[in-house]
Formats: C-alpha cells, structure tokens, sequence
C-alpha cells in the first residue's frame, strides 16, 4: 500500500509567513513544509492525532488528508482548536477510486478549508 498524510494547517487571523515561521521553529526535525496563498501545509507519516499531540500548530483549524495511491482513494480528518485544545470535528472516507476529489468538496463545502493533497 503506497500512499502519504498531508496536513492542511489553517493559520486563521495570522500571516501564513508567521504560521510557517512557528511551526519550523516549533520542530526538532521539520518535515517537508510548503505553504499556499492561504494555508501552511506538512507532509507526514504520523496518524491524525499524534500530528496534533506532536506539532501543536499554529493553526485555528487543520484537516489531514491520507491519500492511499495504492486504490486511489483519501481519508481525512478535521480538527478545529478552542480555547488552546485540539477537537476531532468531523471525518470523512471515500470510496475506491475518487482519486480525493469527494473528500477535497466535503471540506471545503462543509468547513470553507481547501485541502492540499498529493497525488
């Protein structure tokens, strides 16, 4: 089975340069870390709540995106951050063969986050 986790970290009210800026300083040994127009994204190998417990972003918002290429299919996880803690809001799962196109709309249709996913 090959596939990938990419986290899409929602900086919220701050810059997108400082989100990036703190969660580099914020780990040991930085994963490969890009950032679009809008978000701060992170790939890694870790399961959805051990990359909250261990990274601790600088984020209001993240969902997490496990892109099984293997089946061509993507399982995320949305995380949403309240009063300095972490909450599990919502999860998705597609079907075989959606390439992540149904998890990518669920998203953003339901929390307004445009997920990052590498195919």
């Amino acid at each position: 089975m090959g596939g990938h986790v990419v986290v899409t970290l929602d900086p919220g009210s701050r810059s997108v340069t400082e989100a990036e800026a703190d969660l580099r300083n914020s780990l040991e040994d930085p994963p490969d870390i890009w950032t679009t127009d809008e978000y701060v994204c992170l790939r890694s190998f870790l399961d959805e709540q051990e990359q909250v417990r261990e990274i601790d972003p600088p984020a209001e918002q993240l969902l997490t995106i496990n892109y099984n290429n293997t089946v061509d299919c993507a399982d995320g996880v949305f995380f949403e951050q309240l009063d300095g803690r972490w909450y599990l809001t919502d999860q998705y799962s597609e079907p075989e063969g959606s390439f992540g196109d149904q998890l990518l709309a669920y998203f953003s249709r339901g929390y307004g986050i445009e997920g990052v996913m590498l195919r």
